[in-house]
């Protein structure tokens, strides 16, 4: 095979497959960052209403006894962790995949 053949076969089978793994890489990191982003608003959210209609003082304590004491806060920095570690984590589709070598040496 010549020099071109093999530019050619590399545009026409391994390019598309290589986008295919980015398109998957990128959408995972997309619905990562909204899953996280909707569960600090959904943590802060009900905080911050409360403390502008005066229904919680502005006393550290109080607050966190409104969002669920210790098991509240835990479980929020907990699901937001998780969304943290996924983030430096490959897609499972991604790892599986034949060429993940090349996509993965491709982002380096």
């Amino acid at each position: 095979m010549s020099e071109k053949q093999i530019v050619e076969a590399f545009e026409d089978l391994v390019r598309p497959k290589l986008t295919k793994l980015d398109n998957v890489y990128e959408k995972k990191q997309r619905t990562i960052e909204k899953v996280t982003k909707r569960n600090i608003m959904k943590a802060l959210v009900p905080i911050q209403i409360g403390l502008f209609a005066n229904y919680i003082p502005f006393n550290y304590s109080d607050i966190v006894s409104a969002v669920g004491g210790i098991t509240g806060i835990s479980s929020f920095l907990l699901s937001l962790g998780f969304g943290i570690k996924d983030s430096f984590s490959d897609p499972e589709e991604v790892i599986l995949d034949d060429i993940y070598f090349l996509w993965k040496a491709n982002r380096l």
